[in-house]
């Protein structure tokens, strides 16, 4: 058998420089360099270089895949740099013993590895066309960095990539369709976007695998009408890096995504889709980040700068870690039946102009915040970074605690509360929860603030009926609405005393009388003066008392709670109204009176049982 170069003349006759470079180096394993046969170095401009740094598609095909000519290819395989590559090189369904290095070149036409399989592929510095790399099968990387760049789609769906894909400051543009396609891809290393990556098109690695990280540091996106990243079901076993410089200009997707660590957007600017583009169901696409049911074991860090131009989406997310929005310019945040397991942190954020962002100068900032349904570890906010008013959800959201620098007052929670959209009507959960954690933080002179605030909030947005809203009125000024039992207290005070008042002008009008037959005789005989000396006198106060704790609703109450208690002073019971005459209107005016105290004083003394908790649970509601 003769020499590698020997073979390729008996096969392609006349070798150009360049060709005759790969061939004489193949053999040693070492780099073919045609970049001093004239032109220049940048393979942007290939055009201009002169036909000596030609290499046939069709040579570079044979080194790979002939029986003979592969045999005399070093182990470290077939490496050119500076070439340009004429003709479509067609590797697809190949077995390749050996890397293939194509460093710094111009490829013409069309590389098509479909099914291919090899050690390693380097494209590293190359200007390319279209790539179709369906199922591509990589031992080790795939190196598409420093200064590659690709004019066409690049496609790797399927593929399997035993080391890293490294696409770090390479270019792919395709402006009208997708600019990188790696769904269902397989990297166990690292993704690398990063320092300098820049895709005009869309960037799909939906349900791809990786078992390392996807760093996106200080890459580009753009797909301004559309998905800039799409990233889907992606599963990551270490972190997603959108951080640093990271710009997207259209919808970073991560649905569904799995990641082992953090999602890091630290720094990030994230730019929602321009002009009319449309999501499925016909509706403008607001949205800049969408990680709806995202599962994250780590963080998710959206500050240091984090922008968001659009809606950042996260709904149904899973966060085991923390939730960090801080030093951040977004339009809104929805986090509906979002599970973060740690802290959620929404502190300075950015609003209005006042602190304007560089890509955005004119733009006013209006921040909101769904957080229906959502639950966290705790809460730790602050005022200044809460949403304008109608900009807050809080409906069904969970929180185990407040955060010791986030405002904890009532008051100030209270006006928290107060900037959900009044269009919702009446929220009970906020509220209830809210109370909920001020008793478990020991804050239960905060409560009833909260209590009473709930209540007013249902009656001013809860549709209800007179009846109800009478009923809360009442509660309201007698018992506040339980929070304030003080009141009752005062209220049956002053009940006693009128009564008493009331009860002393009967008895000198004659009309209060004994209501034993012989004890009346006796004293209606000496003028309304003097009483058998067993009789009890009358006293006003006591009188006044029994007419409340003889009532119905007192002995109903008695009965059930304390039967075997005398509750009887002995005043109701021996004394009573009586007419002097037929038709006598003054006896009437204090009969009446009796049985509105009677009815009144009842109503109290259950509201101070109930506030007590000594009636039966539900009889009466707080809430």
């Amino acid at each position: 058998m003769g020499s590698l170069e020997e073979l390729a003349r008996e096969k392609f006759g006349e070798l150009s420089a360049a060709e005759e470079r790969v061939v004489r180096n193949a053999p040693n394993g070492t780099e073919a360099d045609c970049s001093d046969l004239g032109g220049g170095d940048d393979p942007a401009k290939a055009d201009t270089w002169p036909e000596a740094r030609n290499v046939r598609a069709e040579l570079t095909r044979w080194l790979c895949v002939d029986s003979a000519a592969r045999e005399l290819v070093d182990p470290h395989g077939v490496q050119i740099r500076g070439a340009r590559i004429t003709g479509e090189l067609d590797l697809s369904f190949t077995n390749v013993l050996f890397p293939l290095a194509l460093l710094s070149c111009r490829v013409e036409q069309a590389l098509i590895l479909q099914g291919a399989k090899m050690p390693l592929l380097s494209l590293e510095g190359s200007w390319t066309g279209a790539i179709d790399a369906d199922g591509l099968k990589l031992e080790g990387d795939i190196v598409l960095r420093n200064g590659f760049h690709a004019e066409g789609e690049v496609e790797l769906p399927g593929a399997t990539i035993g080391g890293n894909l490294d696409a770090e400051a390479g270019t792919f543009k395709n402006p009208n369709g997708n600019a990188l396609t790696a769904d269902r891809i397989k990297v166990t290393g690292d993704i690398l976007l990063r320092n300098g990556f820049r895709a005009e098109g869309e960037v799909r690695l939906l349900s791809a695998t990786i078992g390392g990280s996807l760093s996106a540091v200080c890459g580009t996106f753009k797909n301004c009408n559309g998905k800039a990243l799409s990233a889907d079901r992606i599963k990551v076993t270490g972190s997603v890096f959108l951080r640093d410089g990271f710009h997207a200009e259209g919808e970073v997707r991560l649905l569904g995504a799995t990641i082992g660590s953090n999602l890091d957007a630290r720094g990030g600017t994230f730019k929602k889709p321009s002009g009319n583009a449309l999501n499925p169901d016909g509706t403008k696409n607001e949205t800049a980040l969408n990680a709806e049911r995202i599962n994250v074991t780590g963080n998710i860090l959206l500050s240091n700068k984090f922008v968001a131009a659009g809606k950042v989406r996260l709904a149904g997310a899973e966060i085991k870690g923390l939730l960090e929005v801080e030093d951040a310019w977004l339009d809104a945040l929805v986090l509906e039946s979002a599970h973060v397991t740690g802290p959620f942190f929404w502190r300075n954020i950015h609003k209005g102009n006042k602190d304007m962002y560089p890509y955005f100068p004119n733009k006013v900032w209006k921040p909101s915040l769904d957080l229906t349904d959502a639950k966290v570890g705790s809460l730790a906010d602050e005022k200044d970074s809460w949403p304008e008013n109608g900009g807050l959800i809080l409906d069904g959201f969970v929180y185990d605690g407040i955060g010791s620098d986030a405002p904890t007052d009532a008051k100030t929670r209270l006006d928290w509360v107060g900037l959900q959209p009044d269009e919702l009507g009446y929220l009970p959960q906020p509220y209830e929860q809210l109370i909920a954690v001020l008793r478990r933080m020991g804050h239960e002179h905060q409560v009833a603030e909260v209590g009473i605030a709930k209540q007013w909030d249902m009656r001013k947005h809860g549709n209800l009926g007179w009846w109800r809203k009478f009923r809360s009125w009442f509660l309201y000024f007698v018992v506040g609405y339980g929070y304030k039992p003080w009141r009752a207290l005062g209220w049956m005070a002053a009940l006693v005393i009128v009564g008493t008042l009331v009860f002393s002008v009967a008895h000198s009008a004659n009309v209060l009388v004994p209501s034993d037959q012989e004890a009346y005789t006796e004293y209606e005989k000496s003028k309304m003066e003097k009483l058998p000396r067993s009789y009890p006198v009358f006293v006003p106060v006591g009188y006044s008392l029994d007419i409340i704790v003889e009532s119905g609703i007192g002995k109903m109450l008695s009965n059930s709670l304390a039967p075997n208690l005398p509750l009887d002073l002995g005043q109701k019971s021996h004394w009573r109204l009586s007419e002097r005459w037929p038709g006598d209107r003054v006896y009437w005016i204090f009969k009446v009176y009796s049985l509105v105290q009677e009815i009144v004083g009842g109503v109290l003394l259950l509201l101070l049982l109930w506030v007590a908790g000594a009636l039966p649970a539900g009889l009466i509601k707080k809430d």
